[in-house]
């Protein structure tokens, strides 16, 4: 399978006890991606890894995999990033996106170029695209005041009151 078929849905950041249990930052808006009995693909493993156990503890999620039961054999995946199929990914709404369906978008603005979504940062009450216009990065709030509309089969992004950034 290619790496390009997967998505991104957590990035393995420690681990934690004796028995293999992996610590997770959740990249998923799925609230049960990681539960018990789902599988997941770990970066470097051609193969999918069944979760035999998980819990959310303080914005993190603690998982045990099957097979990875040891400290030792936990430690090879620390920094590793968790996927799924792309195949696999819920339906969305009209009004929903996934990120990867807007990184590289143009984006315009009273008609006119302004530059494309590098970036969205996800770890604020809205997401926050990052606009690369010639270089320069633009923090522009993903809420309805600013994005106009994000026309994903016409593969572009429109944007308002880009003006009101600057007051």
């Amino acid at each position: 399978m290619l790496e390009s078929e997967k998505i991104i849905v957590g990035k393995i950041l420690n681990t934690k006890g004796l028995k293999g249990t992996l610590k997770v930052k959740n990249l998923s808006d799925n609230p049960n991606r990681f539960d018990k009995g789902n599988f997941i693909f770990i970066e470097g493993v051609n193969k999918e890894k069944k979760i035999i156990n998980s819990y959310n503890f303080k914005g993190f999620y603690y998982i045990d995999f099957e097979g990875i039961d040891t400290l030792s054999k936990a430690e090879i995946f620390k920094s590793k990033y968790l996927y799924v199929e792309k195949k696999d990914l819920r339906d969305l709404s009209d009004e929903e996106y996934y990120i990867f369906d807007v990184i590289n978008l143009p984006c315009f603005y009273k008609n006119k170029s302004v530059g494309y979504i590098k970036d969205v940062l996800t770890d604020y009450p809205n997401e926050v695209f990052v606009l690369d216009t010639n270089g320069v990065e633009v923090l522009v709030p993903s809420i309805k005041h600013f994005v106009k509309e994000i026309d994903l089969n016409n593969k572009v992004v429109k944007l308002d009151n880009l003006e009101d950034l600057y007051e």
